[in-house]
């Protein structure tokens, strides 16, 4: 613990060795609403102007507040900027999902222009889907459907059989040439 002379202001929560502190933001209401605030934590520092500024937050609020059917949302804001214009957004949404048991969506950074960094390697359910060297690792899947144009690179599989050619696929065999 600081010093209680510091300077900085400070909470302490503290309990025994068998028990959490909490810090706790109660919305004492007659009748909450779906996306209603419940709390925000607020984080100002001072910009090169002497402004006083949010550079982040965190606002928990009720996705779903239905009884017994409730569900909550949990968003991390930064504040980002095009130069001239400084905005909060939001980089992380966690959102319980009602009425499907186990469900949190997340959603990851914000705008298509986002960098999202995973170090490691990328689990889907209990299977790696890339590895930390960025390479896919489930490509030899017996179950895909598709496959996107391959528009460079060198043919590095087995020859394809006749029986999966159609019949608009000109192709020579040892027992039918072809003739122009």
């Amino acid at each position: 613990r600081p010093p209680r002379s510091t300077l900085f202001p400070y909470t302490t929560l503290f309990r025994s060795k068998d028990q959490s502190g909490e810090l706790r933001f109660v919305k004492d209401a007659a009748d909450t609403e779906d996306g209603e605030n419940l709390g925000l934590i607020a984080f100002y520092g001072e910009d090169e102007g002497n402004n006083q500024t949010r550079f982040a937050g965190i606002t928990a609020e009720i996705s779903e507040s239905a009884e017994t059917d409730e569900a909550g949302k949990l968003t991390l804001f930064v504040t980002e900027s095009d130069g001239t214009t400084a905005s909060s957004s939001p980089g992380l949404i966690l959102e319980g999902e009602h009425a499907t048991d186990g469900e949190v969506d997340v959603t990851i950074a914000n705008g298509a222009a986002s960098t999202t960094t995973i170090a490691g390697t990328l689990t889907m359910g209990s299977t790696a889907a890339l590895t930390n060297a960025g390479l896919v690792a489930v490509a030899n899947q017996s179950s895909i459907t598709g496959l996107g144009t391959i528009s460079s690179g060198v043919w590095n599989g087995t020859a394809v059989a006749s029986a999966y050619l159609d019949a608009d696929t000109a192709h020579y065999s040892a027992q039918r040439q072809m003739t122009y």
